[in-house]
């Protein structure tokens, strides 16, 4: 592009991008001033912000549309043309991690980019982008069932230097996640509330205005945290007062981690109450999650398995063998594709059907499987629950194996900061701390 009306027109769109909070909230005129952009490269040739536009447009067809091939080749352009100005490569890889490539590689292939764009966005001064790359890896490293012990430290990390670096809306997004794995950890009297050190949900709720983004990662965590600990009526309702969830995260891999979440509650209150309408809801689910594996997303396909387990186990099948086929088929799965916390969960899942047909020797297998991927995620409390309340079908352990990890963990982190030294203590209702920041 020569005009430089043109150049200025999109910087200025490019700047008011930035402050509408990378899609964190008014994601309507952000989607507004992209395409705009997007528009103005058609007609007047590329330019820097040509991959950023043309990567936007990839996220709108994989969000919006379904478009998901589609999306790749505009994705790729957009990649190639990003190494052509350097300055906006990592904000167009940013954009592609948080919306295009997990839907067709392994969510584990996107950790590294995302350190890259945090290391490239730091080197030439984006500190929204860097901080935002931060954002994506510390969840993709949750979801992929990292130890949580580390995806801690990454966490406290993260948050203290988007903190001092003025940038406190990013530090609000990581919040919640942050609380479900101090919960998981055992770090909270209550593992299923959304309130604890690092957090207090009232507060958090009322630091942003008009709910949107924020106020749905808080129903998000709430939400597994309650169906983790089996408060499912309660869990339910959660996902209900998020009716525009899958409007607010559009073509992030968030809404497949909520989607499965929602269906594994819905099976779980059709064997409580054995209504028919929790069933009709669950296989609303396991049609959408199979149409996402059909047009080649990996991420979902253990979640498939196990969901496809669950309905094989509601509707009654006498042959007990091939429900546990497809429980195995599930578990196996999420063990291959990289998702320990989810082969634990399918164990739990597989133990508890087995437990409601009186297997007990079945169960006690599952269910032991499930306590030693729970312990080997560093998900202590949960690993609690389950030596409490099935404790005649869980060989008895080591306590210490159950002693929660003391401090943040100590190791070094992946970026240019490390975590809090041996003996610091955590930080305590961080709210306050952005408050003295601000």
């Amino acid at each position: 592009i020569k005009c430089e009306k043109v150049l200025n027109a999109l910087l200025i769109i490019d700047s008011l991008c930035e402050n509408a909070v990378h899609l964190l909230s008014h994601h309507e005129l952000n989607l507004v001033l992209r395409l705009k952009s997007l528009r103005w490269t058609i007609r007047h040739g590329t330019s820097s912000f040509a991959p950023v536009a043309l990567m936007f447009y990839s996220a709108v067809l994989c969000g919006h549309l379904g478009g998901y091939k589609e999306a790749l080749k505009y994705g790729e352009i957009a990649e190639s043309l990003a190494e052509e100005y350097p300055y906006t490569f990592a904000k167009t890889c940013l954009m592609s991690l948080l919306f295009v490539k997990h839907w067709s590689a392994p969510l584990h292939c996107c950790l590294k980019p995302a350190l890259d764009a945090y290391q490239i966005g730091m080197e030439s001064g984006s500190l929204h982008t860097a901080v935002n790359s931060c954002n994506i890896f510390c969840h993709y490293a949750l979801w992929t069932g990292k130890p949580l012990s580390l995806v801690n430290a990454d966490f406290q990390a993260y948050v203290e230097q988007a903190i001092e670096n003025k940038l406190e809306i990013f530090s609000r997004v990581m919040l919640p996640s942050w609380q479900l794995v101090q919960n998981l950890m055992g770090r909270n009297s209550d593992p299923s509330a959304m309130s604890g050190e690092v957090m207090v949900e009232a507060e958090l709720r009322q630091s942003t205005s008009g709910g949107g983004h924020l106020h749905h990662l808080i129903d998000f965590s709430k939400m597994w945290l309650l169906f983790y600990f089996e408060e499912h009526e309660l869990a339910w309702n959660v996902i209900e007062e998020g009716s525009d969830f899958d409007k607010v995260c559009a073509g992030q891999h968030i809404i497949c981690r909520r989607a499965f979440c929602a269906a594994l509650v819905a099976f779980a209150l059709a064997h409580k109450t054995k209504k028919p309408k929790w069933k009709r809801r669950a296989i609303k689910v396991v049609k959408q999650m199979s149409s996402w594996c059909e047009v080649g997303n990996v991420n979902c396909v253990h979640m498939l398995h196990l969901l496809e387990a669950e309905s094989a186990a509601l509707s009654g099948a006498k042959d007990r063998g091939q429900i546990r086929e497809k429980f195995n088929r599930a578990i196996t799965t999420a063990g291959r594709h990289g998702f320990p916390q989810d082969k634990a969960l399918a164990n739990e899942r597989a133990g508890l059907f087995f437990l409601s047909i009186g297997n007990d020797y079945w169960a006690g297998h599952y269910l032991t499987e499930a306590h030693k991927g729970y312990l080997d995620w560093e998900a202590f409390s949960k690993a609690s629950q389950l030596t409490i309340k099935y404790a005649d079908y869980i060989p008895a352990i080591e306590s210490s194996k159950l002693e929660m990890v003391p401090g943040v963990a100590r190791r070094a982190v992946p970026f240019s900061y490390g975590a809090c030294p041996k003996g610091s203590k955590q930080c305590i209702n961080l709210i306050s701390k952005m408050a003295c920041a601000a």
